[in-house]
């Protein structure tokens, strides 16, 4: 069981050294830390597109696009995709679907449809827009109006929400007399 813990240990470091290198702007590292989480992995190939919801992939992909690795990144994507639309995420209406899919049309420049699945998430009900706000694969786009609307469409209705939830005195307790 130790060894076990260590190849955990280790797969671990892998990816927080693949997500360091590749929010640095330091591609090839990324690639070589994520390439070794994937062998580390290879026992079941779709782990990897399931790690922190996918992210690992994206990132991947997005390092390949960046050293012009053109092939590997769309052999990612093209794997990703497939482990999305055969999954539990999409039957369930899951945000984490759509977003994946908005990363994944924006790495092949597909700017309507990258609108489109960020729709859809915030539809099922995503709003994570910090992470949209954050993540490499979509800076691109964060200049635009469409984008730029879309962040503050979710922000605005957080804010609703805490604002409601500020206004509420607490509990409604039921009159104990009634039970």
């Amino acid at each position: 069981s130790d060894v076990k813990f260590t190849g955990e240990k280790a797969r671990m470091g892998d990816y927080i050294e693949g997500e360091t290198a590749f929010y640095q702007g330091k591609y090839s590292k990324a690639i070589t830390a994520y390439e070794r989480l994937r062998s580390a992995i290879s026992m079941k190939d779709d782990y990897f597109y399931y790690l922190s919801e996918g992210q690992s992939a994206v990132h991947l992909a997005y390092a390949y696009l960046q050293v012009e690795e053109i092939a590997l990144a769309r052999s990612i994507i093209d794997g990703f995709t497939r482990f999305l639309e055969s999954g539990k995420t999409k039957r369930s209406n899951d945000p984490s679907y759509y977003y994946n899919m908005a990363l994944i049309n924006a790495l092949k420049n597909n700017k309507k449809e990258t609108y489109q699945y960020i729709q859809g998430a915030i539809d099922a009900g995503w709003i994570k827009a910090w992470q949209a706000e954050f993540e490499p694969v979509l800076a691109q786009m964060r200049e635009e109006q469409q984008f730029t609307q879309m962040m503050g469409g979710i922000r605005a209705r957080l804010a609703t929400m805490r604002a409601r939830s500020d206004g509420d005195s607490g509990f409604i307790l039921a009159n104990s007399d009634t039970f």
